[in-house]
């Protein structure tokens, strides 16, 4: 394997245990338990602005995520980290 693939890997595992990990820290930490709800919340707003069937809206937290909302969300992190492995390779190819 390449620097790069490793690279890759690591990032989209950081991608789909991200959300994960913030909402088990919330609920571990009570003390910070609103930081980690927030952190928690802000990798899904990509895809809050869609609305309704991906995320509920509430006046309280700002949006509840449906799991179709996280499904979403980890195929479009899953495409970006594709779409810059396909880049890298067409520029790449460009300089040899």
């Amino acid at each position: 394997m390449d620097r790069i693939s490793i690279w890759k890997n690591i990032v989209i595992a950081v991608l789909i245990v991200y959300p994960f990990g913030m909402q088990w820290l919330a609920d571990l930490d009570q003390a910070r338990g609103l930081l980690w709800f927030y952190l928690h919340q802000l990798y899904y707003v990509p895809v809050a602005w869609i609305g309704p069937p991906l995320v509920v809206p509430d006046s309280e937290v700002g949006f509840w995520v449906q799991p179709s909302g996280r499904m979403l969300a980890a195929v479009l992190y899953l495409a970006l980290v594709m779409l810059g492995k396909l880049s890298w390779n067409l520029r790449k190819r460009k300089i040899s």
